[in-house]
């Protein structure tokens, strides 16, 4: 038997060619071929949630003076996100206006701001804390 080719880890049949041990799996290992496959079945698409928490994470980052590597402090929050994903996102028009809406939003530089988000994924209410005065909520 010649040493060169393609074995079946399933049967140990040998093949002179990757083709023929493709189409060998196919047909005679239907189920473990379809398992080894590892394709994304669909794309997930963002929620305007999803963008509006994102944009808010982008303000805060920027409002601390950071500028270099939104990317990749926006990965280190959207795990569940590519870099390509996030790069792609950020692209967009209605996002970019979305994060200057967030920065113009601010009512105090210095302190922590939070946001409520309302079903369409807008900012109902923004709460902001200074050491200068208690806790100050603003309904929009």
């Amino acid at each position: 038997m010649a040493t060169a080719g393609f074995t079946c880890v399933h049967c140990s049949k040998w093949f002179r060619s990757k083709i023929g041990l493709g189409v060998h799996m196919q047909s005679q290992h239907r189920e473990e071929y379809e398992a080894s496959i590892k394709v994304p079945k669909s794309k997930t698409r963002w929620s305007a949630e999803e963008i509006a928490l994102m944009a808010m994470s982008e303000a805060n980052f920027l409002r601390e003076g950071r500028s270099l590597e939104v990317n990749s402090y926006l990965l280190s929050q959207f795990p569940n996100r590519t870099r390509e994903a996030i790069k792609g996102q950020r692209r967009q028009v209605k996002y970019k206006d979305l994060v200057k809406e967030y920065m113009s939003k601010t009512l105090v530089s210095s302190g922590p701001c939070s946001a409520d988000l309302d079903s369409f994924g807008s900012a109902s209410s923004v709460s902001v804390s200074s050491p200068s005065s208690s806790n100050l909520t603003t309904s929009l």
